[in-house]
């Protein structure tokens, strides 16, 4: 089993010993400050459509990579999952014009952004539950009889906006956590909220692909944007994976190998490379998940929450031991700021909504299993 990231939280240096002078701003009276356990809520938006069943199988017997990952978190990883489909509606064209579909043969509503879960299954998965990965493994076996008409962009939309406020998703967006979100599925996006529908389906065959069809459809920015605004009363930190086309070297959009009807994740490729270093796509057609799925975990685990806020963050420095030997000392920006060139930022709290202050790593400073994490505050008795 892979070394836990192990994390050292050092109080202030009184006396400043370890520096050559003291700043004239570095306070007196010394602040110590430790890292919490991290709230982040997981919605994963699988693709239920009829070529889905070896990927769903394919997610489901990795899983367990990824709890294990997320298990290695710098501090304890305090995370729930919920998982909904990309199933909202399905216009199909018919005489004189187009009927929409909104349920499954079986008469069941679409989810359309709805949670989902198995019989007798909790819709929201605890990391707590000690049946967590048995559930998760029940509750991603969508099916595969949902719309030709993929949109994962708009159920994700939905799932935190729409179906929080109505109800169905009570209890997903939790005060002061952030919002991961994975999105699953051999097709692009063809997330499509106009009304009339922009792209109808065919009686027979596919839609949505062609370059002509897309440009009818809103940009991808559209739902980007949405995601970042307030959700459930509050701006969230972001995580956005794609499992989807995409050639497995370049990560560049192609068509699956392993689906004769999938498409070059275009859309999503342009989602991905929105949230720069928050953002991962990867090859649908890998036959196991397990290193993606501790890529995306890994993903989630870059961002530590604080106890509290610094009187000064200019007096924080932060370090990294990673595991083959080398130390980092991670050059420190704000959030709001220009945070290019930086290995770890800080975001300071929002008392209105609850939201702890936090650390994000990247660059040379980016978490990996078995790192050392060390924060100091500088100051001087």
């Amino acid at each position: 089993m892979t070394k836990a990231i192990a994390v050292t939280v050092l109080a202030a240096l009184a006396g400043c010993g370890a520096f050559d002078s003291v700043p004239r701003s570095a306070v007196t009276n010394c602040q110590v400050v430790t890292l919490v356990p991290s709230k982040t809520d997981i919605l994963f938006v699988v693709d239920d459509s009829g070529s889905m069943q070896p990927v769903q199988a394919n997610l489901a017997q990795n899983f367990d990579a990824f709890i294990e990952r997320l298990s290695q978190s710098a501090v304890q990883s305090d995370f729930q999952i919920g998982i909904t489909t990309t199933s909202v509606d399905w216009p199909i064209a018919a005489p004189g014009g187009f009927t929409i579909r909104t349920a499954y043969d079986d008469g069941m509503p679409y989810p359309a952004g709805a949670l989902v879960a198995a019989s007798g299954k909790a819709t929201i998965l605890e990391s707590s539950s000690p049946t967590l990965v048995e559930d998760f493994r029940a509750n991603v076996n969508v099916g595969t009889l949902g719309a030709a008409k993929e949109q994962g962009l708009r159920a994700a939309q939905l799932a935190v906006t729409d179906r929080i406020a109505d109800g169905k998703n009570a209890g997903f967006l939790r005060q002061g956590a952030r919002l991961a979100v994975i999105i699953v599925t051999d097709e692009d996006d063809c997330s499509d909220p106009a009304s009339p529908p922009a792209v109808v389906y065919p009686t027979r065959g596919d839609a949505c692909h062609s370059d002509e069809d897309q440009a009818k459809l809103p940009p991808v920015s559209t739902f980007a944007k949405a995601l970042r605004e307030e959700l459930a009363g509050q701006t969230r930190s972001l995580v956005v994976a794609v499992i989807a086309g995409v050639d497995p070297e370049t990560r560049a959009p192609a068509k699956p190998v392993c689906s004769p009807g999938g498409v070059p994740a275009k859309r999503y490729k342009v989602l991905v490379d929105d949230f720069g270093g928050a953002g991962l796509i990867d090859d649908v057609c890998q036959p196991d998940f397990t290193a993606t799925l501790q890529d995306i975990a890994g993903l989630i685990d870059q961002n530590v929450d604080l106890d509290q806020a610094l009187s000064d963050p200019d007096l924080l420095t932060v370090s990294v031991s990673h595991a083959g030997g080398s130390t980092v000392a991670c050059r420190l920006a704000q959030a709001g700021g220009d945070t290019s060139a930086a290995d770890a930022v800080y975001t300071g709290p929002d008392p209105q909504t609850g939201r702890l202050p936090s650390l994000t790593f990247q660059r040379s400073c980016a978490l990996g299993a078995g790192d050392q994490v060390h924060v100091q505050v500088l100051c001087a008795n």
